[in-house]
């Protein structure tokens, strides 16, 4: 395979179904896989039988195969994959802002969606020692404050 696929196989009919697409119908008969909970016990025995036939696939392929036998298996995306992808430009997981240093920036959004109160990113994020000036003037205020 050209890339990762993340997927589970753990019904039975998804099992028969799984070995039926990868040719190994050998394994239908096998105890190891003969319930759910059987199946997930020996996942990895699973796997590593039809690790040969998957490699031989381009990770389209794989992909196509277990949609064709409905079996819930995606591909794994790059870090660019994901960065690029219409899921995450729909989603707001990133947002873009301009830097006076690098220009324009790609930066990640604030993960949670909260319905009252959201919470989004609206700037970057400050270089080191951007808001000292402030900050001092800020504390010299609160402690005149205290004290007076």
């Amino acid at each position: 395979m050209d890339g990762a696929a993340i997927g589970m196989v753990l019904q039975s009919a998804q099992f028969n179904r799984f070995v039926n697409a990868l040719n190994c119908t050998d394994l239908i008969d096998d105890e190891r896989f003969s319930d759910p909970m059987q199946i997930l016990r020996h996942t990895d025995a699973l796997y590593d039988r039809v690790a040969d036939t998957v490699s031989q696939m381009t990770t389209q392929q794989f992909i196509a195969l277990m949609d064709e036998a409905e079996i819930p298996f995606s591909k794994v995306n790059t870090m660019e994959e994901f960065v690029e992808s219409d899921e995450a430009y729909h989603s707001g997981v990133f947002v873009d802002f301009e830097d006076p240093v690098w220009g324009k920036i790609k930066h990640i959004n604030y993960p949670g969606k909260f319905e009252r109160s959201p919470a989004n990113a609206r700037h970057r994020a400050p270089i080191l020692g951007e808001h000292n000036e402030e900050i001092k003037d800020l504390l010299a205020r609160c402690a005149k404050k205290s004290t007076g």
